[in-house]
């Protein structure tokens, strides 16, 4: 066989190595799977105990209905320019949140607060602290009212006018009587503002009415006397025309004076309502005079007014294509305008628009957080009727310089039937608005109704046991999940033959932990003679087809391959620290050699701390220390023979006049002697970061191997270990890894071919081939075992046949 003479070391040491794969992952994992398990146990205990521990809350449900048609409380003389924006469900949500409404409620549960038909336990919400039964101690207005914001929710239904008011108590009965309580306290409440507003208009428009009727009266007196003393009774046709316009172009003027009086009204209402909140207010009247907003109902305005007059044209002009079409230009220009209007209201209300309009996101008093829109509202369509009265007075204007030119007598004539039409038709308005606030006023209905009452829970709705430990688990399974990754991150120790791939390290073989069996069949003579061997070490020889006895077997083979074969080798087996393993792997080494014929000389190196002589079952002396001291011949400490092709040198005891014999030109001295002698020759030292004797013997050997142990040895260690021998012109060939728990390491996910050999045992078949043997052979073969075995030492009962 060729052998190489490559240097399998070279980069090592470097960065360079395989990324982290998914798989690593996983077997980090499964390697710190006991630590997942027992983190998602004590997090699902204390959810557990948390769930057992804690209150049950019940929960309990009112269904509201928003009115929004009748939201709008104002009554509007002349048809809005355009469609206000009704109250949103969001500022009945608001209403519902504020403080306001929370003390009503808290007055409304103080004035009855008894939970029980015999109304003897007060409800917990309303006790001092919250337990005492006692009657004569309930908490303050005050107390109940912040209880109750912290006990109450308000979700509005997808795609409807309703609101479902929700309560959360510890007794079932009081979650369902706050559900009920805030849904009767929020009707009232709301009934109130309506029959307030209502009642108002209703006074205002009764004045109205009594003086456009004496208005009428008088206009109708003075016509009636002009015709009887002037003889004329009637207009021409242009007359007629101009006359009809005039009146009712006044009528509209006058009707939005009257719409501009009743929405100041409704604006001192609001006023009046909010004593404590009078800047606020001012400053929300203030935004909404917004410039760009008041541009666009001039324009409104104006377009209305001529769309008016054109429908005020005869007939038989309006039939006509032109007029027509002039009606639908500016149907379609006063369409984009409120377009426009509405997006820039509906961007104001919401806060969204930019300078002072935007600048307001929440009112700070309850009562502005409810008035804010319908201050806004009321404010807006006083704009937008200034701006028609304005617009009206122009075209007034136009049709008074046409009256000019009817004739002087029937000027007067024409003047006096205009103001009687004009009385006659703002009468007639104000009198069908003044019936109908009188019968909304009278109805007493409210913008909120109550449609489903909260019936009383039977079952809580937490805590919820199997949420609770769902949660528990998945918090617990994420913990320890991170105490992985975080213990994987700082965890600097070597536990994988990966490991020292990805750190560039070149990886000669490696073994697992060995079993500790004393195995059957005794140790060959010399070793087995004085059975002081102990031959739970010796797995090279007592069992040569085991897992561990190959990764010895391979270490030989890359040894062979690294060093030529044209001369005696010197390797020298090392370790980082004490207890990792280099005295069981180097004398497995041996034995490796020695099986494939190889003349191999062991020699324990380590003075300090000698192992091999207690594996072996010899004496530590006399041995090298003897031998470099000139106290002993090489034959004299030399055990031949220990194995075919095997020889054994042992310690001896280092004395304490020469603690640097194998630094000396003795030890030189005694490599050259021996060296003819053997094909290998295997040194056992001392630890390389305890004591220099490593560092030292290495400068005389052909390399060295470094032994680590896997989930013991840490990398720093290695890097030093490894800087020790190169250090000082020593040549590092490789490192081996004993101590190899591939289950522990892997978690579970290790392959078995994964570097190239079986987990399984090996077995020959023909007597010369090993084959990797499968579970299933493994299985078989253990059963035809255990069948020899039972044949050979019990009696079988032989039939007639085999006799």
């Amino acid at each position: 066989m060729k052998k190489g003479t490559g240097d399998p070391f070279d980069g090592m040491g470097g960065d360079a190595g395989p990324e982290s794969t998914i798989q690593d992952y996983v077997s980090t994992m499964l390697r710190g799977k006991m630590t997942i398990v027992v983190s998602l146990i004590v997090c699902v205990v204390l959810m557990v105990v948390y769930t057992l521990l804690s209150k049950p809350v019940y929960e309990s449900s009112s269904l509201v209905l928003v009115n929004l048609k009748q939201s709008q409380t104002g009554v509007s003389i002349e048809e809005s320019p355009r469609e206000v924006a009704d109250t949103k469900i969001a500022n009945e949500i608001a209403i519902l949140k504020s403080r306001l409404l929370a003390e009503a409620v808290a007055r409304a549960l103080l004035d009855n607060p008894y939970i029980d038909d015999a109304k003897k336990t007060p409800m917990p919400i309303v006790r001092v602290g919250g337990s005492s039964p006692d009657v004569a101690s309930l908490a303050s207005q005050a107390t109940v009212a912040t209880r109750l914001t912290r006990a109450m929710d308000f979700v509005p239904e997808r795609e409807s006018d309703v609101i479902r008011v929700i309560a959360r108590s510890s007794d079932p009965r009081e979650s369902s009587t706050l559900a009920n309580t805030y849904a009767d306290v929020f009707q009232e409440h709301e009934l109130s503002i309506t029959k307030t507003r209502s009642k108002s208009l209703r006074e205002f428009l009764q004045n109205q009415l009594a003086a456009k009727k004496q208005a009428l009266e008088s206009a109708e007196s003075e016509l009636k006397r002009y015709m009887e003393a002037s003889g004329v009774v009637s207009l021409d046709a242009q007359a007629t025309r101009v006359t009809q316009q005039l009146s009712s172009l006044e009528a509209n003027r006058d009707a939005v004076d009257i719409e501009i009086e009743s929405l100041s009204k409704t604006l001192s209402t609001y006023q009046e309502r909010l004593p404590e909140q009078e800047r606020e207010a001012a400053k929300v009247i203030k935004q909404a005079n917004d410039p760009y907003i008041r541009r666009i109902q001039e324009q409104l305005a104006n377009l209305q007014v001529q769309r008016d007059v054109l429908m005020n044209q005869d007939l038989s002009a309006v039939g006509k294509e032109v007029y027509a079409q002039k009606l639908k230009e500016i149907e379609g220009q006063i369409t984009n305008l409120q377009k426009k209007l509405d997006d820039r209201t509906s961007s104001f209300l919401q806060g969204g628009t930019s300078g002072e309009a935007g600048s307001l996101q929440v009112d700070p008093a309850a009562y502005v957080q409810q008035a804010r829109q319908k201050i806004f509202e009321t404010q807006m369509e006083i704009q937008a009727l200034q701006s028609k009265k304005t617009a009206l007075n122009g075209v007034i204007r136009q049709y008074e310089t046409e009256f000019g030119q009817i004739p002087q007598k029937s000027i007067e004539l024409a003047r006096l039937q205009r103001n009687r039409m004009s009385a006659e038709k703002l009468y007639v308005t104000v009198d069908d608005k003044f019936n109908e606030i009188s019968i909304v006023e009278k109805s007493e209905f409210a913008n909120v109704g109550v449609i489903d009452k909260a019936s009383v829970p039977v079952a809580p709705v937490s805590p919820v046991l199997s949420i609770n430990i769902l949660l528990g688990a998945l918090f617990g399974f994420t913990i320890g999940v991170m105490i992985v990754l975080v213990g994987e991150y700082l965890d600097i120790r070597i536990h994988t033959p990966d490991d020292l791939k990805k750190r560039g390290y070149t990886l000669l073989s490696f073994v697992g932990r060995l079993d500790g069996r004393t195995p059957e069949e005794p140790l060959p003579a010399p070793l087995g003679a004085s059975g002081k061997a102990d031959p739970r070490f010796l797995v090279s020889l007592t069992e040569p087809f085991s897992p561990a006895a190959e990764g010895y077997r391979r270490l030989r083979t890359k040894l062979e391959y690294a060093l030529p074969e044209s001369q005696t080798r010197r390797i020298v087996v090392t370790s980082p620290n004490p207890g990792e393993g280099k005295t069981t792997s180097i004398i497995n080494l041996a034995i490796a050699f020695a099986q494939a014929e190889r003349r191999v000389l062991l020699v324990d190196g380590d003075l300090r701390r000698p192992k091999v002589h207690t594996v072996l079952g010899f004496d530590m002396t006399p041995g090298l220390s003897e031998h470099l001291a000139g106290h002993a011949t090489l034959q004299q400490v030399t055990h031949a023979g220990v194995i075919r092709h095997l020889d054994v040198i042992c310690a001896g005891e280092l004395s304490r006049q020469d603690p640097e014999l194998l630094g000396s030109k003795h030890m030189s001295r005694f490599l050259k002697e021996t060296e003819r002698a053997y094909d290998w020759i295997l040194i056992d030292t001392s630890p390389v970061l305890a004591v220099s004797d490593a560092a030292t013997l290495t400068t005389m050997a052909d390399g060295a191997v470094v032994v680590v142990s896997g989930g013991e040895t840490r990398l720093v260690a290695l890097e030093r270990a490894v800087e020790h021998v190169t250090g000082t012109g020593g040549k590092v060939l490789g490192v081996f890894l004993s101590k190899f728990d591939a289950l522990k390491a892997y978690g579970g996910f290790y392959g078995g071919d994964k570097y190239g050999f079986y987990t399984t045992s090996y077995g020959k078949t023909n007597g010369a081939t090993e084959e990797p043997v499968t579970k299933t052979q493994s299985m078989i073969r253990a059963a035809q075992g255990a069948y020899r075995t039972l044949k050979d030492h019990i009696p079988l009962k032989r039939t007639q046949n085999e006799q």
